[in-house]
């Protein structure tokens, strides 16, 4: 695996995925204190200075990102461990060194969520759309059709001004949540 570009994952379907293979070189002392390598029981090719690079080899499968163990030679899940122990809260008085912080971010990816935002004419199409408001054009277009003008117009004008609400209802909701995600 140390030379591998591609990954292929068998999927629980029956589905195959070719996925590309990343690579950072990390110093073993970065990679040590992420907790992907133990310098005390390493093989001989990792011995050496705490300070030589080694290669942090990932891929990214269905939002989790699965890392090349140097030992076991197998990729494996990359976890984030939000326990520490005392001892290191006591080091950490003046916060994360900025090369672990970079080292951190290299392996579990910046925390950042995402949060589409939809143009007004889409969100109108997503709710002239919906079941409810169709069949509401359908009946105020049969009511028309029938004789009952007024009953119609005033169905249609409410059912216009209830989009409009919710339309803006909604545009609002998705700015107010991805204001809080950033």
């Amino acid at each position: 695996f140390s030379r591998c570009g591609h990954v292929i994952v068998f999927g629980d379907h029956g589905n195959r995925d070719l996925l590309p293979v990343r690579a950072y070189q990390l110093t073993k002392r970065e990679v040590t204190l992420l907790g992907y390598l133990d310098l005390d029981n390493d093989k001989d090719s990792y011995l050496g200075s705490v300070n030589e690079f080694v290669p942090f080899k990932y891929f990214v499968y269905r939002f989790q990102k699965y890392y090349l163990h140097p030992e076991s030679e197998s990729f494996k899940p990359v976890y984030y461990d939000p326990e520490l122990r005392f001892d290191d809260l006591r080091t950490m008085k003046q916060g994360i060194e900025p090369e672990l912080v970079t080292s951190k971010q290299i392996v579990h990816d910046k925390c950042e969520i995402n949060v589409p935002l939809k143009s007004i004419p889409a969100l109108l199409l997503d709710e002239v759309l919906h079941p409810f408001f169709v069949f509401q054009l359908f009946s105020c277009a049969l009511w028309f059709w029938d004789g009952y003008r007024m009953y119609a117009a005033a169905i249609l004008i409410i059912s216009v001004f209830s989009a409009t609400i919710s339309l803006y209802e909604t545009r609002t909701n998705l700015i107010n949540v991805r204001k809080m995600a950033h």
